[in-house]
């Protein structure tokens, strides 16, 4: 059952971005693994999550029910509960993974395996199939955003160590490469948004390690990710340099004429529209189905550009459920994030062996809170799949690496030097 559990978690990170539909894959198996194992064992230990696991479980069920609240509410069609249910789905592979963790080895190496192969399909799409921006077969933004975070969660896993010292650095030189190849993915994305965490997230993992490894290792670090960042941009040419320029340009645009054509003017245009329509109904929200009539009636106030009927979103998760499902909707997302965010950062803070998983689960959980503001990444599958599956398997992670080291600290004497 472990060899099973640590096979289909590595096949979640390694297959994400590579295949159609790739991050559902794994999840699945283990969803099946879970029901067949509570069936086979009559035990529903593999299906029901622990008491220590509530603080998650309720954030998750939180998300759920303020989805079928609009649904109750405001009429809205049933449909909309598909992706909330991947939190309550993700519970159960939670109970399973609680009972048997996947090796943590298979885990960092399966979210590297795939934070090269999202690379590799963006070399492929731009520089053979001749695209401007590279989306492996879904929205360009969804694809850069999440070969970033694949990217991310490859820093963290440079702090896990091997007995082998040879095997260790090869580890460490395989899991730097998928870092800056997730970066790189994500700069031939063009997606402008997810490019703020790649400012924010590796100085604080840089943080959090030099508690624990030398210091003129920390600021070698530094100093190779800042080269590389420049050398990445280089290789990226155009896509980034394009995307940088055409964003100051049409902040300008809006700002002086108002323009609200261009991917940042359309956006600013939703934000503003989401915010107006959330206060003017800040308990309950419209619902998915009133948004269309609340936007026309500020559009006749000449509120709001007539651009701001042709999105059915807000391109920000919280101003989007905002408007959509009042202060519960806000509330539901930011919990969603802030939960197992303060978990994984108190756990980061420990000089344990499970600091590498903590510091993966907070990178997770801050990288997405950066990408909601400028996608409703909680409104595609990718982004809703990743994110559950992600945070449950660092969870399960940490608190197996833990309860190892509470019962047998000396197995870890040499085990976190970084």
């Amino acid at each position: 059952m472990q060899f099973t559990t640590s096979f289909l978690a590595f096949s979640f990170g390694a297959l994400a971005l590579i295949l159609p539909s790739g991050y559902s894959w794994g999840p699945a198996a283990l969803l099946l693994c879970a029901i067949g194992a509570a069936i086979r064992y009559r035990s529903a230990k593999f299906i029901l999550p622990r008491p220590e696991d509530k603080v998650l479980v309720i954030s998750f069920i939180l998300f759920f029910l303020v989805a079928l609240f609009e649904v109750l509410v405001h009429g809205t069609t049933t449909s909309e509960l598909d992706k909330p249910s991947r939190f309550i789905l993700a519970l159960l592979v939670l109970a399973l993974l609680n009972e048997r963790p996947p090796s943590e080895s298979w885990v960092w190496l399966g979210f590297a395996t795939g934070a090269i192969g999202a690379c590799l399909v963006a070399l492929y799409h731009v520089f053979v199939v001749g695209l401007h921006r590279a989306g492996g077969g879904m929205n360009p933004i969804q694809f850069g955003n999440l070969s970033m975070l694949l990217g991310l969660i490859s820093l963290c896993g440079i702090g896990y160590t091997l007995k082998n010292e040879k095997k260790a650095f090869l580890f460490k030189i395989f899991m730097s490469a998928a870092f800056f190849a997730g970066v790189l993915g994500s700069f031939l994305s063009g997606t402008r948004g997810g490019w703020l965490a790649l400012a924010v997230i590796p100085p604080i993992v840089f943080v959090f390690y030099a508690q624990s490894v030398n210091t003129k290792k920390v600021l070698a670090g530094i100093f190779l990710i800042c080269i590389a960042s420049v050398v990445l941009m280089n290789v990226a040419g155009n896509s980034v340099e394009r995307r940088i320029n055409s964003a100051i340009t049409e902040m300008e645009a809006y700002h002086d004429v108002n323009n609200t054509r261009s991917s940042l003017g359309v956006r600013l245009e939703l934000w503003k529209t989401a915010w107006l329509l959330g206060k003017s109904k800040p308990l309950i929200g419209w619902g998915t189905n009133g948004l269309q009539e609340g936007k026309q009636h500020l559009v006749e106030q000449e509120l709001v550009s007539k651009n701001a009927l042709r999105f059915s979103h807000a391109h920000n998760d919280y101003l989007d459920l905002f408007q959509k499902r009042g202060a519960l909707g806000f509330l539901s997302v930011v919990l969603l994030y802030l939960v197992p965010g303060i978990f994984f950062f108190q756990a980061a803070r420990n000089n344990d062996p499970g600091k590498p998983v903590a510091l993966a689960g907070m990178t997770t959980t801050l990288s997405y809170s950066i990408f909601s503001l400028s996608q409703a990444f909680l409104e595609h599958n990718s982004g809703v799949m990743m994110y559950a599956f992600s945070v449950v398997i660092f969870w399960c992670l940490y608190k197996a690496r833990s309860r190892r080291y509470v019962s047998n600290p000396e197995l870890y004497v040499h085990s976190f030097r970084g």
